[in-house]
């Protein structure tokens, strides 16, 4: 049936079936106009349709595309008692019987009003893998209440000194014992020896780089690493922070020391900021006692001055580094240095470490030497290492040092060496000591170093105080700073294993709680999979490495659990491996060739046929993802190379059956399904893709529903049903990373791991984005990979960057799940409950009656809904019963095709003289069968939004075009669109760092939304703080804060921040009213050059610079000095130090600080558009006016070259420019209305893109014409032609 299409009040564009004779009848909406419509019309071969607005000048087309269901997807099968399920998530019906599914379009009051009420805060455009999710027939009951169980952190394996030194303490005594302290992630572990047990700190949000202890009080000082870095300082006794100091750092705090006298009243700290600042607290008080910037280079160690040493006397610290070795003493706020002497005996090199030997300072050198200094005098040399002194520790009977040379020695008064320990014949794996700290009292040394160890010595005999080595250790990453990516529990034992950049393969025990065995491999692994029997385990080499081993990327080795004697090795790929997986089939074998994800790999765990280290080659990629079938027959394995390839194993020999290819990005999850008589396999890959597979034949499965009751082994895909839920029902940034669930368990648990590090637990399944969760915060880094081991008894994650396994302990609270469950029960129906959300499962045990599509409304059955519909559809139509009317019957009134009461018939009048045909058309209230897809639109509105076009990264232009914001590709001549804004973009910058889009739209409560500059997809939505509209927006030069500015009566201006710099976590920094008159723009300035003024606005004969303070705005009123405080400022920009401010006669104001120092004439009209280019605005700025022109400026407002727009080939009917971009990168500028000017080798090329400026875009008149384009008309009297083809205007 064709279609109908009408385009409203609100500029949406609606499709019906045709003829629309009935009230119900349920259309099609689709946006893009943000003003009232105009005109609509149809293409002569009926695929396109066009439509115009009358307020934003924007031209649509429209392609019409089908959207019904395959043959194989359009019925359904029946359950036992013949009732159809469906399920619908988002108002898309994801399976369900046709009849089922005109039931819930008719009641349109449930599903499409929530969809039109969800599009202002929740719309987002649909994900591939969206596309291919299926519910079950009998979907489990969805719970969305939290998880009666919960986890418990039970161990954190490894501990972060590869790039930091002394960061692994003793504590003061506590009950008689003392406990180390160390950072793992972003987790400070307490760990008591004895017992061997931890306890932790987890208030840092981010990873801790910098540990200090006091040795009497109890008190523990960290320091993390972020863009504003804190140090917080807890007790080790209760484990809760003291205080927490922020705000004169930048980057990281590696640097801590307290003081040792006042009962550590002082302490110290050194950032990693540009200066690299030294703060000395008082932090009982939070009080900031000094403050001094110390070296250019990054100081590498600190120590607080003890009582009475130090060549002032007072309150200060010695700080060494490459190539300073310098006290600093306490003078009021500030610190005064006073360097050291080396004379003859000393060279100039890098500190790495200091000590206070009573009054005399140790420092421990790059080259291995010791100097000791008396006052300002060094007084002796000492060799102690044969490689770097990377920390030294003081104690009462002596020093102990720990060297690069995996050597600990520990020295008496004299630097007099008394005992040396080799922590290499100890067992130490990377023996390379990083911290020391000797426990003179007890007779005990902790010891940590590179590997990730943590040894405890006996200080008197150089052994190790336990049976098993080192307290803990983990895997490091070396010179080239590596990852931890592959896992897997063994199916019957409580162990685990792990393999990572390291080279290393370690299998890890949960009740002892340390590794058990461990083998070096050849080169990088980052995928590991054990056989069902837990006999065997194949292991994935390669890694996206510079340093990498290329000729055993791809390489995939069978290796026996017990003595890791290689049983099979293969390698058809050059890529490295990301998955595996192991599948217990028959003779059915599955490859699979993905861009992202390796290549299934061959079952090859038993070495039968090709012959031990037979090496087979077939494709050239790396191995990224491989996994055992449930039995052992078959192994999955996915590269680097977008392939998946299947192996079976058949008595030993390892046969690649199947190579896949479906995929268009590397795999990163594969899974096997349940044993049975087909075996399949579902997987995911990077491009956000969930396809399925027949493991036998390979054979591509694009009908999802075929597989909806299929039961799965393992559920370790983050993309599909089950999850869909764990995904964030807004981009707040999040990402799901790795997920599992132990299936065979009587109440699973769903664990998801993301990229913010956190670790949730949620009930299975997960459909639903309101389902409730308890987070868990241990890494500092993506989850790479989380694994329940069997019986589900602990949950085991590890961290990609990090490198740390956590081992949590999954207790199960059967009690409040029996609550719980009883609770549920004895619950009796009501149909006035709230409303379920849409997309939830439908609750099981209702076979008598169709899924609750409405979403609150009374259950009712099929065939009544159906019935319904049909009833209604005979009252609107004529029948066949009415042929023997006569034509003129004058009895009308029982087929009228409306439903006219008198109240409506008298509102709209031409509802009388509807009369419908004697054989009307049946009127069907289902939606078409088709939707309208944007394929482009033509149209910017400039004038609506000044500024409003910028480059992003890679080059392409962003402009907005009604409540659209279109990306442009000028190579390809291609567009793509950002369209989360529901009202007139009002307001559009790009972040300096070409990733980011900010942009505003007009609305009562208007908001600010960020999304990604190059996909198009919302990243934060901002709350509201502006009313009306926001007229201008500017991110910071570091793309981490943003100023906006509303159309309030006030001027409200409101800053923004993200610590984290990906704005997902974008909130309210600061909020101020600019003033009383319309503001027209804002832009930052570079504090440090402006005498701490941040930020300026301006508009209508005024002008303020802002102080960002905290959380408040403090003003400033400019000095107007040579500027006239009448003229209007329509655009600013920061050039330098230096803000350039435009005016409507056309001047340029140069202020410095707050003052004009300078006005120039630019353009004959008004100045409306400026733009700085390069860090700061040093490479220049541009400028566009009301007269056509476009200027290019030097920094210093030296004029360069000017561009006339009415010299192009084809002149613009109104050449003013509102808004102007410069993309360094390809050195070109865009304007708007929308020119792409390029200067490529000295030639111009000139692209045009737009539809019609603001005061043209009353459009009355629309038409097409068959097989040429289409043309419009408006207001000034001229015609735009465009034809179909190249989409651009033909004159």
């Amino acid at each position: 049936m064709d279609p109908q299409a009408a385009v409203d009040a609100h500029g949406r564009v609606r499709l019906w079936r045709y003829p629309v004779a009935a009230k119900g009848a349920v259309p099609r909406d689709s946006y893009a106009h943000a003003a009232p419509g105009g005109s609509i019309a149809w293409s002569a071969d009926g695929t396109r349709l066009f439509s115009t607005s009358r307020g934003d000048g924007c031209l649509a087309v429209w392609s019409l595309e089908a959207d019904t269901l395959p043959p194989d997807e359009a019925t359904v099968a029946p359950d036992d008692d013949g009732v159809d399920r469906c399920e619908y998530a988002c108002g898309r019906a994801l399976d369900g019987d046709p009849a089922v599914e005109r039931a819930a379009q008719f009641d349109q009051g449930a599903i499409f009003r929530m969809e039109e009420k969800g599009r202002d805060e929740d719309y987002a455009p649909l994900l591939p893998w969206q596309r291919t999710v299926v519910a079950p027939s009998r979907p489990p009951t969805e719970d969305l209440s939290l998880p009666s169980d919960r986890l418990e952190l039970e161990w954190a394996h490894g501990a972060r000194c590869h790039d930091i030194r002394g960061a692994v303490r003793y504590t003061a005594a506590r009950d008689g014992a003392r406990e180390i302290v160390y950072a793992a992630a972003r987790l400070l572990v307490c760990l008591a020896p004895g017992p061997r047990a931890q306890r932790y700190f987890t208030e840092h949000p981010a990873d801790v780089v910098g540990v200090a202890t006091h040795p009497e009080t109890g008190v523990v000082a960290t320091g993390d690493a972020r863009v504003r870095p804190a140090v917080m300082v807890w007790d080790i006794g209760s484990l809760a922070c003291r205080a927490c100091l922020r705000g004169h750092h930048r980057r990281a705090v590696p640097l801590l020391a307290f003081s040792p006298a006042q009962g550590g009243r002082y302490l110290a700290t050194v950032g990693c900021d540009d200066l690299h600042r030294a703060v000395v607290y008082d932090w009982a008080v939070g009080a900031v006692a000094a403050v001094t910037p110390t070296h250019q280079e990054k100081p590498l160690a600190l120590v607080f001055n003890r009582a009475g040493a130090g060549f002032g006397g007072g309150v200060g610290f010695a700080l060494g580094g490459r190539g300073v070795l310098a006290v600093w003493t306490c003078t009021g706020q500030s610190a005064a240095r006073e360097p050291v002497r080396l004379g003859s005996r000393g060279s100039v090199q890098a500190t790495l470490c200091l000590a206070w030997q009573g009054s005399s300072l140790v420092a421990g050198q790059a080259d291995g030497s010791l100097y000791r200094f008396s006052g300002r005098m060094l007084d002796r040399v000492v060799t102690a290492h044969q490689g770097a002194v990377n920390d030294v520790c003081a104690a009462v009977d002596g020093l102990c040092t720990g060297g690069a040379d995996g050597l600990v020695k520990l020295w008496n008064l004299q630097l007099e060496c008394i005992l040396d320990v080799d922590l290499a014949l100890l067992g130490s794996l990377d023996a390379h000591v990083r911290a020391v700290d000797w426990d003179s009292d007890r007779g005990r040394v902790a010891v940590g170093t590179r590997g990730a160890e943590v040894w405890e010595l006996d200080a008197t005999e150089g052994r190790s105080l336990h049976a098993g080595g080192a307290l803990c250790c983990g895997h490091f990453g070396g010179h080239f700073g590596g990852e931890l990516w592959a896992l897997d529990a063994h199916p019957t034992l409580p162990q685990f294993a792990t393999a990572g950049d390291d080279r290393m393969l370690r299998i890890w025990s949960l009740f002892d709680r340390r590794q058990v065995r461990c083998a070096q491999l050849e080169m990088m692994a980052r995928a590991l999979a054990y056989d069902p029997e837990g006999q065997r385990f194949a292991v994935g080499f390669g890694a996206p490495v510079p340093t990498a081993t290329k000729q055993f990327d791809g390489k995939i080795v069978i290796m026996s659990a017990d003595d890791f004697a290689v049983v099979h090795e293969a390698r058809d790929s050059q890529k490295h491996i990301t998955e595996l997986k192991c599948a217990q089939r028959g003779p059915q074998f599955l490859r699979y060739h993905n861009q992202r994800v390796c290549r299934s790999i061959r079952d090859c765990f038993s070495g039968k046929g090709g012959g031990r280290g037979g090496v087979q080659r077939a494709w050239g990629y790396n191995i990224s993802v491989s996994r055992y079938a449930p039995g052992g027959d078959l192994l999955a394995a996915g590269s680097h190379d977008h392939r998946m390839y299947v192996y079976a194993v058949d008595g030993g020999a390892l046969r690649l059956q199947n190579m896949i290819t479906q995929h268009d990005a590397a795999i990163l999850r594969v899974d096997f399904s349940a044993p049975a008589n087909v075996t399949y396999l579902r997987s995911n890959c990077a491009a956000g893709e969930l396809c399925f597979f027949e493991a036998d034949t390979g054979m591509f499965i694009p009908a999802a529903s075929r597989l909806k009751d299929v039961k799965w082994h393992s559920l370790t895909c983050p993309l599909g049903w089950a999850v869909q839920g764990t995904h964030a029902a807004q981009n707040d940034g999040s990402r799901v990373t790795a997920v599992d669930c132990p299936l065979a368990s009587a109440r699973p648990s769903l664990a998801v791991g993301d990229n913010f590090g956190r670790v949730r637990l949620l009930r299975y399944p997960c459909t639903s984005a309101l389902a409730k969760s308890k987070a868990y915060r241990g890494h500092a880094a993506p989850v790479a990979a989380v694994r329940w081991t069997a019986g589900a008894s602990h949950l085991v994650t590890v961290g990609a960057r990090d490198r740390v396994i956590l081992q949590w302990e999954h207790v199960v609270d059967d009690i409040a799940e029996e609550e719980r469950a009883a609770r549920a029960a004895t619950a009796a129906p009501d149909a006035t409950d709230t409303p379920a959300p849409v997309g939830a499962p439908m609750p099981a045990g209702r076979a008598d009656a169709a899924a609750d599509v409405t979403a609150g409304a009374p259950m009712r059955t099929v065939d009544a809904l159906a019935a319904d519909i049909d009833t209604l559809a005979d009252t609107v139509g004529n029948d066949d019963e009415d042929d023997d009317e006569t034509e003129g019957s004058d009895d009308n009134s029982h087929n009228t095709g409306v439903d006219a009461d008198p109240a409506e018939a008298t509102s709209k009048p031409w509802l009388l003289a509807c009369v419908p045909p004697t054989r009307a058309p049946r009127a069907v209230l289902e939606p078409p069968d088709a939707t309208l897809a944007v394929r482009w639109i033509h149209g910017c509105q400039a004038e609506l939004s000044r500024g409003a076009v910028a480059y992003n990264g890679a080059g392409n232009i962003i402009y907005a075009c009604g409540h659209v914001c279109v990306i442009y590709a000028r190579a390809p001549h291609a567009q793509w669109y950002y369209a989360g804004h529901t009202r007139l973009v009002s307001a559009l910058a790009a972040s300096p760092c070409g990733r980011f889009v900010a942009s505003g739209d007009r609305a009562r409560r208007a908001r600010v939304h960020i999304w990604d500059a190059h996909a198009g997809a919302t990243v934060v939505t901002l709350p509201p703080r502006h009313r009306g509209a926001t007229w201008a927006i500017a991110f910071a030069p570091d793309s981490r804060r943003l100023a906006s500015v509303g159309a309030d009566n006030d001027g409200s201006l409101a800053v923004w921040r993200s610590l984290s710099g990906e704005w997902h976590d974008g909130d309210l920094l600061a909020l101020a009213a600019a003033g009383d008159r319309p503001v027209r723009f804002t832009c930052w300035m570079t504090a440090r050059d402006t005498g701490g003024l941040e930020l300026a606005t301006g508009g209508d004969g005024h002008a303020y610079f802002w102080r960002v303070a905290g959380g408040t705005l403090d003003a400033a009123e400019p000095l107007w000095g040579a500027a006239d405080p009448a003229q209007r400022l329509l655009c600013g920009a920061a050039v330098g130090d230096r803000v350039v401010t435009g005016t409507r006669g056309g001047h340029l104001y140069v202020w410095k600080d707050r003052c004009c120092a300078k006005a120039v004439r630019a353009h004959e009209r008004g100045l409306e558009a400026i733009h700085a280019a390069g860090p700061n605005g040093m490479a220049g700025f541009a400028t566009g006016g009301a007269d056509g022109f476009v200027k290019l400026w030097t920094a210093r407002c030296v004029h360069v070259r000017t561009y006339d727009l009415t010299e192009a080939p084809a002149p613009p009917l109104r050449p003013a420019i509102v808004a102007v971009h410069i993309g360094l990168a390809r050195g070109s500028v865009a304007y708007s209305p929308v020119y792409a000017r390029a200067h490529e080798n000295g030639k111009t090329k000139i692209r045009y893109p737009q539809a019609h400026s603001r005061t043209d875009s009353r459009r009355r008149g629309l038409r097409s014409r068959s097989g040429i384009g289409r043309g419009n008309a408006h207001r000034r009297g001229t015609l735009h032609w465009r034809g179909l083809g190249p989409r651009h205007e033909s004159g």
